[in-house]
């Protein structure tokens, strides 16, 4: 479970209080994050004792929503999760052309959910060695490029997540591909270019005899025609 503790502060001697809080994550990761009161610091000890206890009011509210959101977060599995980012990239602001989403939905349909359907792992617990796991099943079958594609939408799930403090970082941000190798041409020899230009003459030359005798060969005929006429 996360544990959230906070402390107000007068941050740059700005005369406003703002709210300092620690998340610490369960596996022990801590996470800093700060908001405005929007509160001044009071000019004499009763009106700041006064504005110390409403900022620290606003802190305890902050605190208990966030340890909600972080209990609510740190619960979710990753089918759930890709459920939400589809929906996202169905409609809203975040939604993309329709082709594009169909594509999302057959490769998540197909590939993503087959596989990681029956663990269902929480996000918080997914690792470089999953997805390097799942790549190399998707192997099996699928070439390179059809593997990025699929990633799109694991990579796309799991930048969410670190969006929403779960992760830290996205594992699919270690994977690494083989580059293709490029085709190099080896130039020919000289002795080599000498033979190939022989060899196009020497075609060329048979395909224009065959082609004079073709000539010759119909106007004889044609002369032929001519005399039983």
């Amino acid at each position: 479970m996360n544990r959230v503790t906070g402390s107000i502060q007068n941050k740059n001697s700005n005369g406003i209080y703002h709210m300092m809080v620690r998340i610490k994550a369960p596996d022990g990761t801590v996470m800093t994050r700060s908001k405005t009161t929007g509160i001044k610091v009071g000019r004499t000890k009763r009106e700041d004792d006064i504005a110390r206890r409403d900022a620290n009011n606003m802190l305890s509210s902050w605190i208990r929503e966030l340890e909600r959101e972080c209990d609510a977060k740190s619960d979710q599995r990753l089918m759930q999760a890709l459920v939400d980012w589809l929906r996202s990239k169905k409609s809203g602001h975040n939604a993309v052309r329709q082709n594009t989403y169909q594509s999302y939905e057959s490769f998540s349909n197909n590939h993503i959910i087959p596989y990681f359907s029956e663990s269902n792992p929480l996000l918080r617990d997914m690792r470089y060695r999953d997805i390097k796991k799942f790549v190399d099943h998707l192997a099996l079958t699928l070439e390179t490029p059809t593997i990025k594609k699929v990633l799109v939408i694991l990579r796309g799930v799991l930048d969410d997540a670190v969006r929403d403090e779960i992760l830290d970082y996205n594992p699919c941000d270690k994977l690494r591909f083989a580059k293709a190798k490029k085709y190099e041409a080896e130039a020919l020899t000289q002795e080599q270019a000498v033979k190939l230009i022989s060899a196009i003459e020497q075609d060329l030359q048979k395909r224009e005899s065959c082609w004079h005798s073709g000539l010759d060969s119909a106007d004889r005929r044609s002369q032929g025609c001519d005399g039983r006429m």
